[in-house]
């Protein structure tokens, strides 16, 4: 999901040091690969959020009454900063 070496970091979305701290220790809590892939897509389990942060961004909500309406026509009341 991400790299890090001496000279470069890079990350699809967000360093959140808080999230890849959360990713990895649950990458290492898991007896193997596929649990850990189980875990990222249950919505219950904090690793998902943590990948989501990772890959997408943070989401933040807009200010009561502010919304906008996205290429699909959804209307969100959330986005993400860029």
């Amino acid at each position: 999901m991400w790299v890090e070496t001496p000279h470069l970091r890079a990350i699809h979305a967000c360093w959140s040091p808080e999230h890849i701290e959360r990713l990895s220790e649950g990458y290492q809590r898991h007896d193997n690969v596929d649990d850990f892939l189980h875990a990222l897509a249950d919505p219950e389990d904090p690793l998902m959020n943590a990948m989501e942060v990772a890959l997408k961004g943070a989401e933040y909500r807009l200010p009561d009454g502010l919304h906008f309406h996205d290429k699909e026509g959804t209307r969100r009341d959330a986005a993400r900063p860029k």
